[in-house]
């Protein structure tokens, strides 16, 4: 179990490096602590999602998620390495709890109406893609 972790530790890490030359690189926060990228804006400490249609709010755990997508865009994240960020070490979710809040996020991008989609990439994870 132990060495499970370490490897888990190591993709996260792996996972989770930045790409400062990308366009729109990084997400900008603003004074009151807002998300911005693209046509939205997060604001974590509210679990409101904000885009050019209106605004959505959020659980817990999709703020979480979408907050990780947001920063680390345009990156494929493992679905291991979103199960840990988002549920933790000790938890024993399954694959389908992070297929739900998924589903979720993407229909409250539609509704803000964002440019903003998150796409599968099969047998490994996640990106948020413009």
């Amino acid at each position: 179990m132990r060495i499970l972790l370490a490897e888990d530790d190591q993709e996260l890490n792996r996972s989770l490096t930045f790409a400062p030359e990308a366009e729109g690189w990084p997400p900008v926060l603003s004074d009151d602590n807002r998300l911005c990228i693209a046509d939205i804006q997060l604001t974590p400490g509210k679990a409101l999602l904000s885009g050019p249609a209106g605004e959505c709010s959020l659980s817990k755990r999709e703020t979480a998620l979408l907050e990780i997508l947001v920063n680390n865009r345009n990156q494929t994240l493992h679905r291991s390495t979103l199960l840990l960020k988002v549920w933790g070490p000790d938890s024993d979710v399954a694959d389908g709890n992070l297929e739900n809040y998924i589903y979720f996020l993407r229909k409250c991008l539609r509704i803000v109406k964002s440019t903003l989609t998150i796409k599968t990439v099969r047998g490994i994870g996640y990106c948020l893609k413009e």
